[in-house]
């Protein structure tokens, strides 16, 4: 039994100085950036999606990437690009690459 799915870990956080939507409260808005990854038994094979959703710090009203404002959407574009991809997320691949280099050339008279 391969026990594989995904999971996500929080890639970038920034505090955006827009007004929340829900309690009207300035510069409370946090953008949180979060990278999708597919694993095999909890170790990261490769990255999939980065995704985003913000919260307010004062009232605690969560709105995720499809439900932002354009101010929200341009600020959360402007994160994504800032934020990079973790190294970490590729272990996997690295760990399956090494096992074959080594048997294929353990096996290789």
């Amino acid at each position: 039994m391969i026990i594989h799915g995904t999971n996500l870990s929080v890639i970038a956080k920034e505090i955006i100085p827009d007004k929340c939507s829900n309690c009207g409260k300035q510069n409370c808005i946090e953008m949180i950036i979060f990278q999708s990854y597919a694993h095999v038994y909890w170790i990261p094979f490769y990255p999939k999606a980065k995704t985003g959703a913000s919260q307010c710090l004062n009232c605690n009203h969560i709105l995720q990437n499809n439900e932002f404002t354009d101010d929200l959407i341009f600020q959360y574009k402007t994160l994504r690009k800032k934020s990079k991809t973790p190294l970490w997320s590729f272990i996997g691949i690295c760990i399956l690459t090494v096992f074959i280099l080594y048997f294929a050339i353990r096996n290789n008279p």
